[in-house]
């Protein structure tokens, strides 16, 4: 069966805005009785004791942990309730808590597991006893009721293109091959290898860049200062570091930071997703206070987190059909003068899912 898709990121995001809109004080009449003023309008109670429930892979990842912290926070102001249960990057650990989920009734469980094949028959048991199932970053083959896509081939190539932006200012007469990066990467789930892949192909089809260094399963910001030493250990004229997400930036950024002997103005890390931290590393990079110069954004503050919540109220509702696609935004915060190209409409225009 062919999935819908989104023709308007108007439609896969801003649904719930757009009602907002309808009825704010600007005095136009009310969709529901045009004698109705907007003040006199019944609250919508539709979502009022639903429960959501969420075990992300890990609660250790500082943006998976804002994820599970702020969607619970804006589903809540919505009437609705969240419990969150840690996956320990372990499936086993998913499928029964999965289980669970369906036991305690929930009215939609946020499915983001480490083998999304491995859901499809607890997916079909939860949705046969009247459960929704929302895919958070995959999009799985079987049916659900929605999933909220990130994309990541185009953060990939704003990771390598942020590096490469950087490299035209500050080494501006670089000769092919001369800038050495070092990747530190995810490839044990495929949505992460999609990323770490097109992070890998963008920065190569620059010829100025030369990958000298690759490690993979980088969980934390522990395992990416580890990492980052070992690879200081060979290249201490290593200039670029491009991540996976940014608990990478953040563990290669601590290590280089605490080395006197590195030119920190000639060094940069490029990351694929962001929190608060995350944006005052990039602020501090300003003045070489920090190397991390760019992560990339799903939009302003907290827009992310709001756009599942509204992407959840919107599948409670029956507002879309099954297997929409609901896609985040994505943008690049950065002192390097970097601007995405990336056109959300017309992407998701173009999407088509499989069959």
């Amino acid at each position: 069966m062919k999935k819908w898709f989104s023709l308007l990121l108007a439609t896969a995001l801003f649904i719930s805005c757009a009602a907002c809109s309808q009825n704010n004080d600007s005095g136009q009449a009310s969709k529901l009785d045009p004698a109705i003023s907007p003040s006199d309008e019944m609250p919508d109670t539709s979502l009022e004791g639903k429960l959501i429930t969420y075990c992300p892979p890990t609660l250790g990842d500082a943006f998976l942990a804002s994820t599970a912290e702020k969607v619970k926070q804006y589903v809540g102001e919505m009437g609705m309730d969240m419990q969150v249960a840690e996956g320990e990057f372990n499936i086993s650990v998913q499928l029964q808590a999965f289980e669970n989920f369906i036991s305690m009734g929930s009215d939609l469980i946020i499915c983001q597991p480490v083998d999304v094949g491995a859901m499809e028959p607890v997916v079909t048991e939860a949705r046969a006893n009247g459960v929704k199932v929302m895919f958070l970053a995959d999009d799985p083959t079987f049916d659900c009721d929605g999933y909220f896509l990130s994309v990541d081939t185009v953060q990939g190539r704003m990771v390598a293109e942020m590096a490469s932006t950087w490299i035209d200012t500050t080494f501006p007469d670089a000769a092919d091959g001369e800038i050495k990066v070092a990747i530190l990467g995810i490839n044990d789930r495929p949505s992460a290898l999609d990323r770490c892949n097109a992070i890998k192909e963008s920065i190569e089809s620059d010829s100025r860049c030369t990958v000298v260094f690759e490690k993979y399963s980088i969980s934390d910001t522990v395992e990416a200062q580890t990492a980052m030493d070992e690879c200081l250990t060979m290249y201490q004229d290593i200039n670029v570091i491009l991540s996976f997400d940014e608990n990478g930036c953040i563990g290669a950024n601590a290590r280089i930071m605490s080395d006197a002997g590195l030119d920190k103005s000639k060094i940069a890390c490029f990351g694929g997703n962001i929190t608060e931290t995350g944006y005052t590393l990039v602020d501090q990079s300003a003045t070489d206070e920090s190397v991390v110069r760019g992560l990339v954004t799903f939009g302003d503050g907290d827009t992310y987190y709001q756009d599942i919540a509204d992407a959840i109220a919107q599948i409670l509702r029956d507002e879309v059909p099954e297997n929409n696609a609901f896609f985040a935004r994505h943008e690049a915060y950065n002192t390097v003068g970097y601007v995405s190209t990336f056109d959300p409409v017309e992407y998701a225009a173009s999407y088509v899912d499989k069959t």
